[in-house]
């Protein structure tokens, strides 16, 4: 599906729904590269059976490697998909990258303070971060999250 689109180089608004749309870390680089010009990405994407997604959060960081004109992304990913080696070029390279909005639906997160410092570091101007609540009720994993906002917001 998306291979078809990804000789565009110069757009700006990429919405993809599919269900279950699960990239891994690999697929989202070469998303990323394809696309530089990207001011809106939205994955569109209901887990199924509470599966964790397969990218973690160095799918985010080749998104913030390769996107610099991001602003808006709604990715779900899960940071405890094991211990993920960010590289520091990388992570230097991706600092202070302009995206306001980013929106992560239920992404499994176990680790806070490390989740928090790597948006804070990657993107400073972070404004909103949006998670949902399972079955609108809070669980332990969106109150993670939570914690998440608040770090950020203190910063």
């Amino acid at each position: 599906m998306i291979k078809c689109i990804l000789p565009l180089s110069n757009l700006r608004t990429v919405t993809l729904s599919a269900h279950p749309l699960d990239l891994t870390d690999e697929e989202i680089k070469h998303l990323a590269i394809s696309w530089p010009a990207l001011q809106t990405l939205v994955f569109e994407s209901t887990p199924l059976f509470d599966l964790p997604p397969r990218s973690s959060l160095k799918g985010l960081l080749w998104l913030a490697l390769y996107c610099r004109k991001l602003h808006y992304l709604e990715y779900r990913f899960s940071e405890a998909s094991g211990d993920v080696i960010l590289d520091p070029d990388d992570l230097a390279t991706a600092a202070n990258h302009p995206l306001r909005i980013l929106a992560v639906g239920s992404s499994p997160l176990e680790d806070t303070q490390k989740v928090a410092r790597f948006l804070t570091s990657v993107f400073p101007t972070l404004s909103f971060l949006s998670f949902s609540y399972p079955r609108g009720q809070p669980d332990g994993n969106s109150l993670r999250w939570a914690e998440v906002e608040s770090l950020i917001q203190q910063r």
